[in-house]
């Protein structure tokens, strides 16, 4: 008996972390990505785990596969449920893509650890092939960003030559009415390239590349491609900025800034690294590791830029 109090104990202790860790602390800033992708299946596994214990534990107390159901997957959804409409309280934001992989999670373990789907039924074996079915597809995200990581290192110092859809997965719109895609064919585009499309809806428009390898020592060059369309000149900003930057409340000052003038066509911009690492005014550039590269304009007119071949030297 005083052993299956202790085995309780420690089952609550290892849930309970789980919980804190996945609703409190958080993986934000740390990179690769495929690290946010799994930790984000930390929901998954806390409620697969709350439903096994269920299952487990009550086994005998289930006399039908309803009363089965009702506790492994109904009462964990209910307590998912509540934890994202309290989370606002908390300065956190309510995810619905949180709360399906709860459910999938306590799926999976209802699926496989059913008392009365044990028999090896038509019906048993469909839920659990459809249970593994959706488990893959919630693996996918992490399995791309994995994927992609691997092209980058493979390709560094070449930092993306949006040369296939992985690779847009690498950036991010600045401004939430921007769109970014990959753009294959147009008589200015020798290969494929990334189309950003600005718009006039907000202060800031352009695009951030946000996963990439960042330790660039060694390099004294960052090179890229711009195209620009129409007749006139335009002003564009480059920022960079390192690991330590957000730390620091995102200061001006604490981050690699230029301001560059786009001229209709092919623009083919070279940056002096050395002047990245000398950026910050109260320290160095941390080049060993630089976490975000941006280029943006200020009340910019609607258009679209394509940005091509980006890569170190």
């Amino acid at each position: 008996m005083i052993a299956l109090y202790k085995s309780r104990a420690t089952i609550s202790l290892i849930l309970l972390s789980l919980l804190l860790l996945l609703y409190i602390a958080s993986p934000q800033g740390i990179e690769p990505r495929s690290i946010h992708q799994l930790w984000n299946l930390g929901h998954l596994a806390l409620f697969f785990s709350i439903s096994a214990v269920i299952l487990l534990e009550r086994r005998q107390q289930h006399s039908d596969l309803r009363s089965e159901a009702i506790e492994a997957l109904l009462y964990p959804l209910l307590f998912g449920l509540l934890i994202e409409l309290i989370q606002p309280l908390f300065a956190r934001t309510a995810d619905i893509s949180d709360l399906a992989k709860n459910g999938i999670g306590s799926l999976l373990a209802f699926c496989w650890l059913s008392r009365h789907l044990a028999q090896p039924k038509p019906r048993s074996l469909l839920l659990k092939i459809f249970s593994l079915l959706v488990f893959l597809f919630m693996l996918k995200p992490y399995m791309l960003s994995r994927y992609d990581e691997h092209l980058a290192k493979q390709s560094f110092p070449l930092l993306s030559d949006v040369s296939s859809h992985s690779e847009l997965a690498r950036f991010q719109p600045i401004g939430i009415h921007t769109q970014i895609n990959l753009a294959k064919q147009a008589a200015h585009l020798p290969s494929p390239a990334l189309a950003i499309q600005i718009n006039n809806k907000e202060r800031y428009s352009g695009v951030s590349l946000a996963h990439l390898p960042g330790d660039w020592r060694g390099y004294q060059q960052l090179k890229l491609s711009l195209y620009l369309d129409g007749g006139h000149t335009q002003q564009l900003t480059l920022r960079i900025h390192d690991r330590l930057h957000p730390k620091g409340g995102n200061e001006y000052n604490d981050r690699f800034n230029q301001k560059i003038t786009l001229s209709p066509g092919w623009n083919h911009l070279s940056i002096n690294l050395a002047e990245v690492a000398q950026a910050p005014v109260q320290r160095a550039m941390d080049m060993a590791n630089i976490v975000d590269l941006s280029l943006f304009m200020i009340e910019a007119t609607p258009q679209t830029l394509w940005l091509d071949d980006i890569y170190l030297q």
